[in-house]
């Protein structure tokens, strides 16, 4: 076994690692355990067999984790593994010490982390503060829950021999199994029910997303927003903390007034209208990463000339075509009832697509008030939630009951009018169809182009 509090004196050639999923956090963690040439065992559950060599001082399983796995110092767990499966109550009857990918790699990186988790608006955020730390010429490398695990990312550093500024996208997944895991500066964006069928309730939730937190000292800021309840109650008493909000005037650098954020030290603004990114909660993703980049040193006009030059990223409120006067806006990416809620306030006279796949209970009220607002005129139910959906909700609205995805958007393609809006923003997940939100998107813009074509 190995010592997680004196991790700089172990010798990993000497060392034996289990990693369990050999996705793509998986494989960045064997990237650096292979460099550091530790002894490695692979163990995935898919049916397909992993494609890399076998070794003397590495080898896999597929099909299952087998107890072969228990043959170890550490344990790295990829994300996507529920924790409550067999193998890993067995490493923790014999206490092998179980660790996420992102806490193995802090070990081996002598660089400063920029950590951003929240229920949703992580993946703009990131963007948005790697861009404008290019514009700055500051060396970042953008990792974690998006491109690049955090390992490779390490990986590349120590070949470098120089040292970077790690922009870091954490889920609550990787939050999971922190040990050691600093961030200079940690930021929490929002939190709204996600996940539901992974945590027995919502302050299980809570708990993995501000785990982040776990070793905040005296040198690291934590950046929440304040104008969130449930981060506004846990953390407005932390101590190097400095909020940030689209409605108050409280401690925070940045305002958002008359459609403009203004810079608190400078009194510069950047008007909304000046970029490509529409909704009050990108301005929330706009004055989070303002705010870190300002604590950087990051200049305001920089920063504004890389923000106004930001496009928005694909399968979030993206807008994808135009048919006969209909706007049709791609927001494949909300999975959440909050960012579902958030992209509908951002268009008006809105035939809705909603449903998929449910990530656990479904709060029906929310979703009752979400289809009541004035903005939306029809919905269309779809997936498998639809029949669900329509037994326990009864809109005062156009309703359609469609289960299969391509159908539903045809649906709405026949129905919307002229100068109308069709929304893809679905509220849940979309692996009852889909492998994943970006296919599911994918899939919306290729039925639109199909259409246009047949026309």
């Amino acid at each position: 076994m190995i010592n997680l509090n004196n991790i700089k004196s172990i010798n990993w050639e000497d060392k034996s690692i289990s990693i369990l999923g050999a996705g793509r956090s998986g494989l960045g963690a064997f990237k650096l355990a292979n460099y550091l040439n530790a002894n490695i065992f692979l163990s995935d559950n898919g049916k397909k067999k992993i494609n890399i060599p076998k070794t003397n001082k590495f080898n896999y399983e597929y099909l299952g984790h087998t107890d072969k796995v228990l043959d170890a110092d550490l344990i790295i767990k990829s994300p996507g593994i529920p924790n409550k499966i067999d193998i890993l109550n067995k490493c923790a009857e014999n206490k092998i010490p179980i660790v996420s990918e992102i806490e193995f790699a802090s070990w081996f990186s002598n660089s400063e982390i920029i950590a951003v988790t929240g229920s949703n608006g992580k993946t703009t955020t990131v963007n948005l503060i790697f861009d404008i730390f290019k514009h700055a010429d500051t060396n970042v490398l953008l990792g974690g829950n998006i491109g690049k695990p955090y390992s490779e990312n390490v990986l590349y550093e120590l070949s470098q021999n120089k040292s970077f500024i790690h922009i870091l996208e954490v889920s609550s997944y990787q939050a999971e199994h922190l040990v050691n895991f600093k961030p200079s500066i940690s930021c929490l964006l929002n939190i709204s029910e996600d996940h539901m069928d992974r945590y027995k309730c919502m302050e299980d939730y809570v708990e993995a997303k501000l785990n982040i937190l776990k070793n905040l000292s005296k040198q690291d800021v934590l950046i929440y927003n304040f104008d969130d309840k449930i981060l506004n109650k846990r953390l407005g008493k932390q101590k190097n903390i400095i909020p940030f909000s689209a409605k108050s005037k409280s401690n925070s650098l940045f305002n958002f007034e008359n459609n403009k954020i203004i810079c608190k030290e400078s009194c510069k603004s950047l008007s909304l209208s000046k970029t490509k990114l529409i909704g009050l909660h990108n301005v929330y993703n706009i004055i989070a990463a303002l705010t870190i980049s300002s604590i950087y040193g990051v200049k305001f006009t920089k920063a504004k000339n890389a923000i106004s030059n930001f496009d928005p990223l694909a399968h979030r409120t993206e807008q994808i075509g135009i048919i006969n006067g209909v706007k049709f806006i791609n927001d494949s990416k909300s999975t959440t009832i909050a960012s579902t809620n958030a992209a509908i306030r951002c268009f008006e006279e809105i035939t809705l697509i909603l449903g998929g796949q449910t990530k656990g209970l479904i709060n029906f009220e929310e979703i009752k008030n979400i289809i009541q607002n004035k903005n939306i005129k029809r919905v269309i139910f779809y997936g498998d939630v639809c029949l669900e959906l329509n037994n326990k909700i009864k809109p005062n609205k156009n309703l359609y009951l469609i289960q299969n995805f391509k159908k539903a958007i045809e649906k709405s393609i026949e129905i919307t009018p002229s100068n109308n809006c069709v929304l893809l923003s679905p509220a849940f997940s979309s692996f009852d169809q889909f492998k994943s939100y970006k296919e599911r998107g994918d899939k919306f813009r290729k039925i639109l182009e199909e259409y246009s074509y047949a026309k």
